[in-house]
């Protein structure tokens, strides 16, 4: 494939083609080219990434890309670029941070791993990464885990 969008599409077919139609994956797919600080990238389905601008303090959401992967055939897919600059900061995270429950039943919200986020400019992705899972499991507390918690985190320097 010549782009990211179209390797979603083949990479859907492909999932398409031997899952029950009931099952599907999420995904997010980026490209960086160091040179340029440019990511290219895809999201299907995926917690949409946050982008934490260094020189604002504002954060963009990354929500190019198309549905899950593997739920309909025929999905098409567009791709997203952002350039990077000193300081940025990428989180990547699966809804089983986002949607972390406590024992009450209560869902953790997506507004705390931002509040996270924006707390955090001068933390390393060492640091932003192992923060954002301690606080997830601190608020479910003795809840059993009811999804994957998987979190990425880049630090453009």
């Amino acid at each position: 494939p010549a782009s990211l969008a179209q390797l979603g599409g083949v990479f859907n077919k492909a999932v398409a083609s031997f899952s029950r139609s009931e099952r599907y994956s999420t995904l997010f797919c980026g490209q960086l080219d160091p040179t340029l600080r440019r990511l290219t990238y895809v999201t299907a389905g995926q917690a949409e990434p946050m982008l934490l601008r260094a020189a604002t303090g504002q954060i963009e959401r990354l929500s190019t890309g198309g549905p899950p992967v593997g739920l309909l055939s025929c999905s098409m897919y567009s791709q997203g670029e952002v350039t990077l600059a000193e300081g940025d900061i990428l989180l990547l995270y699966s809804d089983g941070i986002s949607e972390a429950e406590n024992e009450a039943g209560d869902m953790w919200d997506d507004l705390e791993v931002r509040r996270l986020l924006q707390a955090s400019p001068h933390r390393s992705a060492k640091e932003i990464h192992h923060g954002v899972i301690a606080a997830a499991d601190a608020f479910a507390g003795a809840a059993e885990q009811s999804d994957d918690m998987t979190v990425m985190v880049l630090k453009a320097t």
